[in-house]
């Protein structure tokens, strides 16, 4: 959309909301709003557990319709839908067992 006293294109409207009902658990959603299209580009939704300060466990959905940045056609992004989890659990005093994966629902594969 163009604002029409600065004649320049208008941002998307960006919201984000974060909720921690407890100590452990922190909860989060986003999205972009195109004003313009009037449509929803990106979003995200986000849960966090976290039972000691050196244990977490996290589980996200990302999705995005597209790039609005992107304006040559062999430039532009396929629209996302990305499972992410990932995780920090102590296995001894000074070892950590780290690990994260992404699960791209279009194409049905793990990401990188």
């Amino acid at each position: 959309a163009e604002d029409p006293y600065l004649k320049q294109p208008v941002s998307p409207l960006i919201a984000h909301l974060v909720i921690t009902p407890s100590q452990e658990w922190y909860l989060a959603s986003g999205l972009d709003w195109d004003m313009h299209d009037e449509t929803v580009d990106k979003g995200y939704m986000s849960t966090y557990y976290s039972p000691t300060p050196n244990q977490v466990i996290q589980l996200s959905y990302f999705w995005m319709r597209r790039d609005p940045f992107q304006v040559q056609d062999f430039l532009k992004i396929r629209p996302l839908h990305q499972v992410d989890t990932a995780f920090v659990l102590p296995l001894h005093r000074r070892w950590d067992w780290i690990g994260q994966a992404r699960y791209d629902i279009e194409n049905q594969r793990l990401s990188e």
